[in-house]
């Protein structure tokens, strides 16, 4: 997608909100509510003049029912653009609900690589965590409650159309929040740069990333503004690295987890990381080196 980055970003994004729609829908949860943020990016939108209908039960681990949910609100609204305010999980489920809106059925149908053919509505992300890089991704994780499993959903199409990178939706982001998704961003980049997937673009891209998490991460867990938008900024750097290199065995664990006991994405990455570190050394000493 277009990154769309810096001070009046979203601003920006006003201006350009009546040529992709009519009416838009905002996917968010009930944190990104109870901290203002959501009050913050609709007041600066209301300026484009498009209606701004709100959905603001997005779960953490999203599931099919949330998707479902979320899905009804837009019908009813007759949005035709999509904007996701918060982490992975609101995105996930923004892009979901783009793909239902133009090709109808459940999600679950649609698990797999391209196993859909209609153009999904227009995605523009707002990312306020600084981990998951779903802002610059072309898919979505969702929870199926039944077997427990996340079911992916991949196309080239479930691009957003814009990600927004505005400094105001991470400048008070709690200090937890931005150590577990800080090191959800870390693992997509140590992962990625060591992938059998890596090339010289990647690697570029990744081992940027991997300085400036260097660099802020524990600034920003501790609210460092500055530091949580280069955090910001690094997580979709980090999102374009592992997107197009890969990633690994700490991702594999993660998810499992995540989906069988509900353990924070961000979380669980931390706690396998350096196991999955430890056993892949020997495989590539040197980039474990230049990582180090």
């Amino acid at each position: 997608p277009r990154l769309v980055l810096g001070d009046g970003a979203l601003e920006q994004i006003a201006e350009e909100l009546p040529r992709l729609g009519t009416r838009a829908l905002i996917v968010t949860d009930p944190g990104i509510v109870a901290a203002g943020i959501l009050d913050t990016v609709r007041d600066v939108l209301a300026a484009s003049g498009l209606p701004l209908e709100t959905f603001t039960d997005v779960i953490g681990n999203p599931d099919i029912a949330t998707v479902d949910a979320a899905d009804k609100v837009r019908a009813a609204a007759k949005a035709d653009i999509l904007i996701a305010i918060g982490g992975g999980s609101a995105m996930d489920v923004a892009k979901s609900v783009a793909v239902l809106a133009t090709n109808g059925g459940s999600i679950t149908d649609y698990e797999g690589v391209d196993r859909f053919d209609n153009r999904p509505l227009p995605v523009i992300a707002v990312p306020t965590t600084v981990g998951s890089g779903s802002e610059v991704t072309k898919g979505a994780v969702i929870l199926n409650p039944t077997t427990h499993v996340k079911i992916v959903i991949v196309s080239d199409l479930m691009f957003a159309t814009i990600a927004v990178l505005d400094r105001r939706v991470v400048a008070g982001l709690p200090g937890r929040i931005a150590a577990t998704t800080g090191m959800d961003a870390l693992t997509h980049a140590i992962e990625a740069y060591v992938s059998k997937g890596a090339n010289p673009v990647t690697d570029a891209i990744n081992i940027g990333a991997i300085e400036l998490i260097g660099a802020n991460l524990v600034a920003a867990s501790k609210g460092d503004p500055d530091a949580l938008y280069s955090m910001l900024v690094a997580s979709s750097m980090a999102g374009i690295g592992f997107h197009d290199a890969g990633l690994g065995a700490v991702h594999a664990l993660a998810n499992t987890i995540g989906a069988q006991f509900g353990v924070h994405h961000g979380t669980a990455n931390a706690l396998f990381l350096p196991y999955v570190m430890d056993f892949n050394l020997s495989a590539a000493p040197a980039r474990f080196a230049r990582i180090a």
